[in-house]
């Protein structure tokens, strides 16, 4: 039987997965402090707006750690 926290990181783990749709996957774990946590994301959209299809932050937010997760275009 499976228990809640399995689920859970079950789940945390296939979100990259989920994302391969949109494009190449590049994914980071970065540290920063609380504050700081989601203004990456918007600093990495501005930077790579012209490569990248979606940019997201998932982690641990209660520690500073966050996975950054970089979508760039497929090419075909």
């Amino acid at each position: 039987m499976i228990t809640l926290l399995q689920a859970l990181w079950r789940l945390r783990e296939e979100i990259t997965a989920g994302l391969l749709d949109d494009g190449f996957c590049y994914k980071y774990d970065i540290s920063l402090p609380l504050g700081d946590y989601y203004k990456v994301v918007e600093v990495m959209r501005h930077r790579l707006r012209d490569v990248t299809t979606r940019v997201v932050a998932y982690g641990h937010v209660g520690d500073g750690l966050s996975s950054i997760v970089v979508l760039t275009r497929l090419v075909r």
